[in-house]
């Protein structure tokens, strides 16, 4: 065999191996996205690839959740109505409006023992934001 075939087989045969080698590393390989939510932290972590729109998607999403929901913004619709005197009319979203109507359900169908309501027990047992802290964030997402 001349010289120039065994250099291009010999050529070849590296890159395939340089590909396999990319492709295995690449299979195991994690890819992560984090951020804040209701006072703590949240992290994904997938070996597949996460394309900057699915990001950009998955964090939108968290931050309308969280500002429907959160008891430590206290911007969101939820604080909002906390905040508010008892018998007040307030206008909520229909996801707010949503979540709602399954705590009542699960109040009901618990009898009781799962209540929304119990929010300054739970603050008092330290599972709740602390108003005295300064852990509120006024901004709302953008």
């Amino acid at each position: 065999m001349n010289r120039l075939i065994a250099s291009k087989i010999l050529a070849i045969s590296v890159g395939l191996l340089c590909v396999l080698l990319a492709y295995e590393h690449n299979k195991s390989s994690t890819y992560e996205i984090g951020g804040k939510i209701y006072g703590t932290y949240w992290k994904l972590v997938s070996t597949n690839y996460i394309s900057d729109s699915t990001k950009t998607a998955i964090i939108d999403e968290l931050d309308r959740i969280d500002f429907i929901a959160s008891n430590y913004k206290i911007q969101s619709e939820l604080s909002l109505i906390n905040a508010s005197a008892a018998n007040t009319k307030i206008k909520i979203s229909e996801d707010l409006y949503t979540l709602l109507s399954l705590a009542e359900e699960l109040n009901q169908i618990s009898k009781g023992a799962y209540d929304v309501t119990l929010g300054s027990m739970v603050i008092q047992g330290g599972f709740g934001p602390d108003s005295s802290n300064d852990i509120y964030d006024s901004k709302a997402p953008s």
